[in-house]
């Protein structure tokens, strides 16, 4: 004689699928509630990238102090955890769409990351256009204070200024700062 009428459920059943039922009512609390914080939690099973939340993660995703258990999907494909996996699934959309704003808030507070001592084609190709450039910046300041220079100097020798004040203004032009020295010459 059988154990179980047709029809009915065993009480192991029944207390599995309320725990599952419970397990993804609780994530959904937890989704809901990390909206309110300020960084993204890390009891969160992202993907890899850590970019997204699927919802393959979020059935497989096991904690036991937070009380979510791990459950496939078909078995929560339920006609009584139907409303529960709708809450489930506004939760992670919601959740994913608040995901760029938690990473852009970490990326402004973290310190910049050490590179690497090696480095690939592309970093020596970049390192080398800006290197270019800086060259680039600097001949055109060096030919703009030649060109300052003999300006003056042919500002005095027509005029006839033969001046100690005049030597010392050029004198001190050496020594003023990159950036006030065009001011000066102005």
């Amino acid at each position: 004689m059988p154990k179980y009428q047709k029809g009915e459920t065993s009480h192991e059943n029944v207390r599995n699928s309320e725990k599952i039922t419970n397990s993804i009512i609780t994530k959904t609390k937890l989704l809901n509630d990390a909206f309110t914080l300020d960084k993204m939690p890390c009891y969160i099973p992202l993907n890899s990238k850590r970019t997204k939340l699927n919802i393959g993660d979020i059935h497989s995703w096991e904690n036991k102090e937070f009380e979510v258990f791990k459950y496939t999907v078909n078995t929560a494909k339920t006609e009584k955890n139907e409303p529960f996996l709708n809450e489930l699934l506004d939760a992670i959309y919601n959740f994913n769409k608040k995901i760029p704003l938690w990473v852009a808030s970490e990326n402004i507070e973290d310190e910049p990351k050490k590179k690497s001592k090696y480095k690939t084609r592309n970093d020596l190709v970049l390192e080398g256009k800006e290197k270019d450039e800086t060259i680039e910046i600097l001949n055109n300041n060096v030919v703009e204070l030649f060109r300052a220079y003999e300006q003056l100097k042919s500002f005095i020798v027509t005029q006839n200024f033969e001046n100690k004040q005049y030597h010392n203004l050029l004198k001190s032009h050496c020594n003023v700062n990159k950036k006030d020295r065009f001011k000066i010459v102005e």
